[in-house]
């Protein structure tokens, strides 16, 4: 099976004529089962390509001469692939592509195209986010970003170039079954042990989710030694995050808050820590002018929004 490429001038800008100028599959590199039939229009190639190191998965083939593309070269843990032609402008002006309907095609035949290649060349792809009939949903970028084992993704839309202002359902396809948080909002929470996770999305969606193998239940937070002091020392605290199984919780960024016994937070106490293997610990030094009487710290885990608090004395000097 081939994927045949039509080009109209070469990468050093001179005039070709070669309807019969392909991209052509490689035996032993790809098959009919992981990269299917295509065709694919470009502008340019690129020569002068000598391979060193890596495989070229297709060549371009312009009269009697081959040029490697959709080269495929690792390195350490890493995989890198260098296409060797312009894929994308065949498409269309990219600046341009704005989303309406008749570029709903196109848009997809791109995807779908980068796609093949990337598994094609064994990189692991990340779930789209698509709608209840399994469509990708245009204009949809996720992020991705490591929490120790957890992982935070945030899913944005781009407002200015869709049409649908209405809301949709959505769902994100995930690796592997996972703890699902919603994070930001005045609804996070926990949403489930699953394989996917789902919201709904419109021209403004901004989301942020959390996805960990462990779920966490539960924060706590406690005076290390004795609940009270006098005003002017300091106070030290310990904080654990509760998880099943046991022992997760490495890199949970956790926000402390510090009220007087008036109801006021106190601004200067405030701190942000992250734990280690779910576990850390700060100190709160009060001012000789702190108002004795019953004070509270409050904790909260920024990615599963768990909060928990403590009381603690405070005695006149």
């Amino acid at each position: 099976m081939s994927i045949t490429v039509y080009t109209t001038y070469s990468g050093r800008a001179s005039q070709v004529d070669t309807p019969d100028t392909e991209i052509k599959h490689i035996s032993g590199v790809l098959s009919s089962q992981e990269l299917p039939d295509a065709t694919i229009e470009v502008n340019r190639y690129q020569t002068g390509i000598s391979l060193q190191a890596g495989k070229a998965m297709a060549t371009v083939k312009v009269g009697a001469r081959e040029h490697p593309a959709v080269i495929v070269n690792e390195y350490g843990k890493g995989r890198a692939i260098l296409l060797g032609c312009d894929v994308l402008s065949a498409f269309g002006n990219w600046k341009e592509m704005k989303y309406t309907a008749k570029r709903i095609p196109v848009t997809r035949s791109i995807l779908e195209n980068a796609e093949k290649m990337m598994r094609t060349a064994g990189v692991p792809l990340r779930g789209a986010v698509v709608d209840a009939n399994g469509q990708r949903i245009p204009l949809v970028k996720t992020y991705y970003r490591r929490l120790g084992k957890a992982t935070l993704i945030a899913i944005a839309r781009d407002s200015s170039s869709t049409t649908r202002v209405d809301k949709q359902p959505a769902l994100l396809p995930l690796s592997e079954k996972s703890h699902v948080y919603q994070v930001l909002f005045d609804e996070p929470g926990y949403l489930g042990f699953s394989d996917k996770a789902q919201f709904e999305t419109s021209p403004k969606t901004q989301l942020l989710l959390a996805v960990a193998p462990y779920q966490v239940t539960g924060i706590a937070v406690a005076p290390l030694g004795v609940d009270s002091a006098q005003a002017g020392t300091t106070a030290t605290f310990s904080v654990s995050l509760q998880t099943v199984p046991e022992g997760e919780g490495d890199a949970h960024v956790v926000c402390v808050r510090v009220i007087d016994p008036t109801g006021n937070p106190k601004k200067a106490y405030e701190k942000i820590l992250t734990l280690k293997g779910g576990r850390g610990g700060f100190e709160v030094p009060f001012a000789l002018n702190d108002q004795p009487g019953d004070w509270t710290v409050v904790v909260e885990d920024a990615m599963t929004r768990t909060k928990n608090e403590c009381h603690f004395t405070l005695k006149p000097r």
